[in-house]
């Protein structure tokens, strides 16, 4: 009996049950109809202070500047730059794949795509969206853990069977639908090269 627990245990923790779903919200403050508590906005009007992003390597502990909502031109740059990495690391894994690289070398880049895809979660999941952009964010980081996952998986496969499971499995949850549905929430162009 032990052995079934501890395997239904493991279960739980690969899928990802315990930690790995979109950020709970804040609680939100009540008012009488017609006011705001203080130092709160109305519903659906960003703030009057924007969001400045902290210098590199600096963190603010300021919780103004935690749930600063950005403004959709914020946003974009804000996605943008959380993208970056993410897209350079994929770029290299599907070069190495077409010039036939080893898998024991791809399994080192997979090992790449999946810390690019962990660091755009956390951007994700950390940024106060513009409200008209949350649903897709949502929609964005749900499919890129799902994606992890098997990033993961493909990294510290064992072997090339293993591992090309795992990245077929990675590619089908490739996020772009959802990305390119975040992207025109935000006024991007729906090709990224465009």
């Amino acid at each position: 009996m032990t052995l079934l627990w501890r395997v239904l245990a493991m279960m739980i923790f690969c899928s990802g049950c315990l930690d790995s779903g979109p950020a709970k919200k804040a609680p939100v403050d009540k008012a009488p109809a017609g006011k705001t508590p203080a130092g709160k906005t109305p519903a659906g009007k960003a703030p009057v202070t924007e969001a400045k992003p902290a210098a590199t390597g600096e963190t603010s502990s300021s919780p103004e500047a935690a749930t600063t909502v950005l403004t959709k031109a914020e946003a974009a740059e804000r996605y943008l730059q959380s993208v970056r990495p993410y897209n350079t690391a994929l770029d290299d894994f599907e070069a190495a794949v077409h010039a036939d690289r080893p898998w024991a070398d791809l399994r080192t880049l997979a090992g790449r795509v999946a810390a690019a895809n962990a660091a755009q979660v956390r951007v994700l999941r950390e940024t106060t969206w513009p409200h008209e952009a949350r649903e897709q964010v949502t929609a964005l980081m749900t499919a890129s853990v799902r994606a992890g996952r098997y990033w993961s998986t493909a990294a510290g496969a064992d072997g090339p069977d293993q591992f090309k499971a795992a990245v077929l499995r990675a590619a089908a949850l490739s996020g772009k639908p959802e990305a390119t549905a975040l992207r025109h929430a935000l006024g991007l162009p729906s090709d990224p090269q465009g």
